[in-house]
């Protein structure tokens, strides 16, 4: 099922996003859907246009996003990189390895900051009571103790902000909710074509290249990456079957 946590106005990049992929990326791939994914990309750009007018009709709200929170004050950078020094300061203590695993959950450095930012909070969380169980062989520990709970509390602010702003972006005229409807189901169906052509040609893994609502990283301005997830209760995997 398309995920219908997507609001009108992530539609809007989502649909202008998918239509350039599909036109770019897709079509080609198997001469005998070329047809059918041209017209299905311009339904979705027609839909994406309809909202976008009801959405300008109605009148702008104001938005709170991880993407534009980046381009000013930014808790999200600023605790990746901190996440960074403290897990080099652990890894250069004796056993700091051990400690640093457990910092991030056993999993990698760079896989952790990939992460949504929302998902970042749970992860200042583990840091925080590793170094916290670790302290004897930490000399600096209540300095990164500082930082660390410092940096959780304003991404988790900025996380409460983000999630307020986005039930607010819900509330849509009736225009606003039909057009959202009608594009929902043209990205939807969008979903399904290009899903048969990738899964036919072994390229099931570009979904998310496609639809970027299936990434884990976004490439579209302007979403806010935030836990709701995909309305299938699947993971943004290559694999699940995406449905309208």
């Amino acid at each position: 099922m398309t995920d219908q946590y997507i609001d009108q106005f992530e539609a809007m990049g989502y649909g202008n996003f998918a239509v350039s992929q599909i036109r770019s990326v897709v079509v080609g791939l198997e001469k005998n859907y070329d047809k059918a994914l041209q017209h299905s990309a311009t339904k979705l750009k027609s839909a994406t246009g309809v909202l976008a007018k009801a959405v300008e009709k109605a009148g702008g709200q104001a938005l709170v996003t991880f993407t534009g929170a980046a381009e000013g004050d930014d808790p999200i950078g600023r605790a990746k990189d901190l996440l960074t020094r403290c897990v080099r300061y652990a890894q250069s203590r004796t056993g700091g390895d051990a400690i640093a695993s457990k910092m991030l959950g056993g999993q990698a450095l760079t896989t952790v900051k990939r992460r949504r930012p929302a998902k970042l909070v749970a992860v200042l969380d583990q840091a925080i009571k590793t170094i916290q169980a670790h302290k004897a062989s930490l000399d600096e520990y209540k300095s990164w103790l500082a930082e660390l709970t410092a940096a959780r509390d304003a991404v988790s602010a900025l996380d409460a902000e983000v999630r307020k702003t986005r039930a607010a972006r819900r509330e849509m005229t009736p225009e606003v909710q039909a057009a959202r409807a009608n594009w929902l189901k043209a990205y939807g169906a969008a979903k399904l074509l290009v899903e048969a052509v990738l899964r036919e040609k072994d390229k099931l893994a570009m979904m998310p290249d496609v639809f970027d609502d299936l990434a884990e990283v976004h490439r579209v301005p302007g979403v806010t990456s935030d836990d709701a997830g995909p309305a299938n209760g699947t993971a943004a995997a290559p694999q699940a079957a995406p449905s309208a």
